[in-house]
């Protein structure tokens, strides 16, 4: 028995059969599209993060007047204490710098000093040579003066007068005014050799020559 029956789309014209493909082909097109969305609203779902809940912010705390009035007054003692310490400083600085001045002349009127006593020392010494020369000296111009050189009973006579004036009558081996001894005499030459105690010898010579 033969199949006489057909799909109303093989009998249709070919007209009516290219509107039904291209309407079959649209509504694949949207059944592809809506499937589309589906998979990246689901995909978009399951890969977005969770809100995370930031906590509250805590309130700040109202300092007193008290506190804040203490903070102050140790912020002005603070300054205070920096000023005085400041001032403390620059004090210690000039100080330092007075005492540094002060040992500078303390060793320069040292050295004056030190220099002072030397030449003070040096003078000293040359006057105690002087001293120590003059008898010498002395010795050298006896104080006695010969007025005359004689011979009396055989023996030599020495007449001499000291810085007081007075007259004495020597011979050998007596001692003159102002220091040492005849040690010889010259009558023709009116000359009277002294010998002195530091071994020195002198020469006098008489008044009437």
């Amino acid at each position: 028995m033969m199949n006489t029956s057909s799909s109303p789309s093989s009998d249709a014209p070919a007209p009516i059969k290219r509107r039904l493909s291209r309407t079959s082909a649209i509504a694949g097109s949207l059944v592809l599209l809506v499937v589309v969305l589906a998979a990246f609203g689901y995909f978009t779902a399951i890969t977005r993060p969770e809100p995370v809940a930031l906590p509250a912010p805590e309130p700040v705390a109202q300092v007193p007047d008290a506190v804040v009035e203490r903070l102050d007054r140790l912020e002005t003692m603070v300054r205070y204490l920096t000023a005085q310490v400041t001032l403390s400083i620059e004090a210690q600085t000039a100080i330092a710098a007075d005492v540094a001045t002060l040992r500078l002349r303390a060793d320069a009127e040292a050295e004056k000093a030190a220099e002072a006593a030397r030449q003070a020392e040096e003078r000293r010494a040359a006057q105690q040579n002087r001293r120590a020369a003059r008898p010498a000296a002395q010795s050298a111009a006896p104080k006695a003066a010969v007025l005359s050189v004689d011979s009396w009973g055989g023996k030599p006579s020495v007449v001499v007068r000291d810085s007081d004036g007075k007259v004495q009558f020597l011979t050998l081996g007596d001692r003159l005014p102002g220091g040492g001894v005849i040690g010889g005499v010259q009558v023709a030459e009116q000359r009277v050799t002294v010998r002195h105690a530091d071994g020195s010898v002198s020469t006098l010579i008489g008044k009437a020559q």
